[in-house]
């Protein structure tokens, strides 16, 4: 296998260099004595290097999140020593270098590597309230996933001739999608993380012959829509993958309407992996199909509705009973209704958050909204932090902050009570999300201070 797996700017990196790195830090590795090794890389490269030295030497990876510093010290604590471009004072660091080996017998096929893993992973969720969450894997579950998303997205993946990416491989998605499925495919990985499409459209003007598949968040995508400079290049993407969280409809269909092909939504987590996916590319939104080998039912949820509960080969659990609410379609089929664990009781009434943020969104003056509670103050109080358009900039503008905050109370008021409406808005031009396409609620909390 001499293919090209990774490209590195204007660099082709051959599948048997690769190998023969993957061995030359793993001989470093057999020189240490420890098991709970931190890795943190932003160059997918390097890391894919030092992720399948660990574990093919059987060690357990912890991944960060992300680089900040407070999340490095908290996760450390759990970790002996650690890989990668970051630094940190409590534990000593594996320094590698690449000796200059050879291999006689170079791994043919990616799946002489992938069947010898045999390792632990934990993995770290961002989270709303921006505290990780540990969440452990063993690596054949995610071997598992790997080949039921081979065989269901085969067609797009034979087209594709690499794999672009707007997402880190720090968490599932990233690391399952960018490296793993690639490398086992058989498909080149650009290695930079793109953070703006103007940079994804010049990548594409400058290599026309090639065809890709976009990995995305709908954070990303919701950006995109608004100015989307991608339709200039739109004959290249063979498949773009959004996950990480709920995609409206409005963005697939838009997405669809400017680069004739609607984005494939994988919808799962890190504790179940996926679960399920579609594809809405007709006038209404398409029903959730459930990965192949996933057995799903509904548990009734208060008066809410009903709770998704599945059984997955991709997770050591029997069954999972998700905080997701479902309408059931047929044994394969569902319809996602919103979070239970975003109801909450205000003032006795029974609020959903996520069922307000769609209806704020359906404002023309709304781009995204996010609704919580605030707990810094002698009473919790509801508030809201919402990205605006120039519709209610001119609000502003022609009145004031109060008369833009009456207007969307007016527009709630449509769907809910007087008394369950927000106490406090604050208003940016765009939602601070994180590299995961995450929203950490600590970090809205300090616009109320």
């Amino acid at each position: 296998m001499s293919h090209i797996c990774f490209l590195q700017g204007e660099k082709e990196i051959s599948w048997s260099f690769f190998c023969t790195q993957v061995e030359s830090i793993r001989q470093t590795i057999r020189q240490t004595q420890f098991e709970n090794v931190l890795l943190y890389h932003s160059d997918s490269y390097q890391f894919s290097i030092y992720f399948f030295a660990l574990m093919l030497e059987q060690k357990h990876i912890l991944l960060p999140p992300n680089s900040q510093q407070e999340t490095l010290n908290q996760i450390s604590k759990s970790a002996d020593v650690y890989m990668g471009e970051i630094s940190l004072l409590n534990i000593p660091k594996i320094e590698c270098s690449f000796n200059n080996i050879q291999l006689k017998n170079s791994p043919k096929l990616a799946s002489e590597l992938f069947d010898n893993f045999n390792s632990k992973i934990t993995f770290y969720t961002s989270g709303s309230t921006g505290k990780p969450k540990a969440i452990v894997k063993h690596s054949h579950y995610l071997l598992k996933e790997i080949e039921i998303l081979k065989s269901t997205f085969e067609t797009p993946l034979l087209q594709t001739d690499i794999v672009l990416s707007t997402v880190s491989h720090q968490h599932i998605y990233g690391l399952l999608f960018k490296i793993l499925l690639p490398l086992r495919f058989g498909i080149k990985i650009l290695n930079q993380v793109f953070e703006y499409p103007e940079h994804i459209q010049a990548y594409l003007k400058a290599n026309k012959s090639k065809q890709v598949t976009l990995l995305a968040s709908p954070a990303h995508l919701k950006r995109l829509v608004e100015d989307n400079v991608l339709q200039q290049v739109k004959a290249q993407f063979e498949c773009i993958f959004s996950s990480g969280g709920p995609l409206a409809f409005n963005v697939s269909s838009l997405i669809n309407k400017q680069l004739n092909i609607a984005p494939t939504e994988v919808f799962g987590s890190t504790e179940t992996g996926g679960i399920s996916w579609r594809r809405c590319d007709k006038s209404t939104p398409s029903n959730w199909m459930l990965f192949k080998g996933i057995k799903y039912n509904s548990v009734a949820f208060e008066d809410l509705g009903e709770r998704l509960q599945i059984s997955s080969p991709f997770m050591a659990e029997t069954s999972y009973l998700t905080d997701d609410l479902i309408q059931k379609v047929d044994d394969t089929h569902f319809v996602l209704k919103g979070r239970s664990d975003r109801t909450i009781k205000l003032e006795e009434k029974r609020i959903n958050l996520e069922h307000m943020e769609q209806a704020l969104i359906r404002h023309a003056g709304i781009k995204e909204a996010k609704v919580f509670i605030l707990n810094n103050s002698k009473r919790p109080s509801l508030v809201a932090v919402i990205a605006i358009n120039d519709i209610a900039k001119t609000i502003i503008c022609d009145n004031n902050k109060r008369a833009l905050n009456e207007c969307f109370k007016v527009h709630l008021l449509k769907e809910f009570e007087r008394i369950s409406l927000p106490k406090k808005w604050r208003y940016l031009d765009e939602l601070p999300f994180n590299a995961q396409g995450k929203l950490v609620q600590k970090e809205l909390e300090v616009l109320f201070d």
